[in-house]
């Protein structure tokens, strides 16, 4: 073991387990040499990115999560630039000496061009296999930054999923929301980038399966017992954090091992580590994935009047209010309930949005449905 490759017949070996692999092919390669150098792809300096390839909106769209996450976060008030440094989105070219943008930097707030220039192989496929097995039923495949791709990937699962009626203690809790949160920031944050691979999510009758490219650091099934967190991209992470969407390294594992069973009884959740490989298997019911009973709609909820993102925006739907007003039209007097269980998710799949992003805490914030928002209220 040491910082350095080595050959032994001219080839260069994976140790794995008690098993030895020749690397073949680029990204074997380079994720080797990441692992010895302990090096990040989300670190890679990109000299040809400018703050021109980065969209602004999506500034004030982080610091909107950020404030239904914490109202009283230091990072609201910062400038794009500010957050960029604070952030860690800038690094130092070991070449010329320069700094520049990440390519973390480009994956959470760059345009889809600027995404495709910097890795051309990146996407994520989202594919529902009930019926057409080899094929597909659906599909959605997504190019764009990652902060809209939680969304987009969180519509899909929303769209072909069943939510259950849920009591914690004596509130009302998404048990969907609760899993796959845990299971689409996985495969946002620690996939690798460089890889030509596609991240994956297929939905099929009797199970949802996650896979996505990465660096092997642990070798076979992952359990609460032996879980070891490692951050294969710690800047994406640290930021997903931020706004709500990541609790720590780990949480994945433990609340999807403590709520699955919740969602589908006795159901055991499958993380694997394989070669350059991370794959989540969750089982579900044929209930849960909306195929059983002809009468009920897959993408509806028995109890979907009563699901918190749906009564907010139907309280939003005569016009603009402020968070008080809000609790007061929802007579919900627990301010961190409404803003866990209703005003959080809603701005996460931007249903809803600030009447005044630039200043998340002004006393004059209010909250107003989005085009999507009254798509969904419509629905």
């Amino acid at each position: 073991m040491s910082s350095q490759l080595h050959k032994t017949g001219g080839n260069i070996f994976l140790r794995s387990e008690d098993g030895d692999y020749r690397v073949q092919g680029t990204y074997q390669l380079a994720g080797l040499l990441n692992r010895k150098l302990s090096l990040f792809s989300e670190q890679r300096t990109l000299p040809f990115a400018t703050n021109n390839d980065l969209i602004p909106e999506l500034f004030d769209k982080a610091r909107a999560l950020m404030h239904a996450y914490n109202s009283h976060h230091p990072w609201l008030r910062l400038k794009n630039e500010e957050l960029l440094k604070i952030g860690g989105f800038f690094a130092e070219d070991p070449e010329s000496g320069k700094t520049s943008l990440t390519l973390a930097a480009v994956l959470l707030f760059g345009t889809d061009l600027a995404i495709q220039k910097a890795v051309p192989a990146y996407k994520f496929d989202c594919l529902l296999r009930r019926e057409n097995i080899d094929r597909y039923d659906d599909r959605l495949t997504i190019r764009t930054n990652l902060i809209d791709a939680y969304d987009l990937m969180m519509g899909f699962i929303e769209k072909h999923l069943n939510d259950p009626f849920y009591l914690e203690g004596d509130m009302r809790m998404s048990l969907r929301d609760k899993i796959f949160r845990e299971a689409v920031s996985n495969i946002i944050s620690h996939r690798d980038y460089v890889s030509g691979s596609p991240g994956r999510l297929i939905i099929y009758k009797d199970k949802v399966v996650f896979d996505n490219p990465c660096t092997q650091h642990h070798f076979g099934e992952i359990t609460v017992d032996n879980l070891l967190p490692y951050s294969h991209n710690p800047v994406i992470c640290k930021f997903m954090i931020q706004l709500g969407r990541f609790e720590e390294l780990g949480s994945g594992v433990r609340n999807i091992s403590k709520y699955l069973p919740l969602y589908t009884r006795g159901a055991k959740p499958v993380f694997k580590e394989e070669k350059q490989l991370f794959k989540l298997l969750l089982p579900l019911s044929r209930a849960q994935s909306g195929v059983e009973s002809p009468t009920q709609s897959p993408t509806q909820s028995p109890t979907q009047s009563d699901n918190p993102v749906i009564r907010l925006l139907m309280a939003l739907s005569d016009g603009e209010l402020s968070s008080g007003d809000l609790r007061e039209k929802m007579k919900l007097k627990h301010r961190q309930t409404f803003r866990e269980n209703y005003l959080h998710p809603a701005l996460n799949r931007s249903y809803i949005e600030l009447t005044i992003p630039e200043k998340p805490n002004s006393r004059l914030q209010k909250y107003r449905l989005t085009e999507k928002g009254k798509k969904v209220l419509q629905e």
